[in-house]
């Protein structure tokens, strides 16, 4: 696991620990934070490399997903 990855993890249990939550939830927190980037994986580089939010654009690339899971 990258160094980011695991100080991302270990800041998520440090804030979870912090709020009060439930170790259940602690662990989902530390899950959480070691797989922050799994999303990229399947966000277009034009979309991620962005620099100016146009809320219609990837509304627009997220619709046929959605569509597909159910949510309409």
């Amino acid at each position: 696991m990258g160094i980011v990855k695991a100080f991302l993890s270990e800041l998520a249990v440090l804030l979870s620990r912090k709020i009060g939550l439930d170790s259940k939830n602690i662990q989902t927190a530390r899950i959480s934070g070691k797989l922050h980037d799994t999303g990229k994986i399947r966000v277009p580089e034009s979309i991620l490399l962005k620099k100016v939010f146009t809320p219609g654009r990837e509304r627009d690339n997220e619709e046929p997903s959605c569509k597909a899971a159910g949510d309409t």
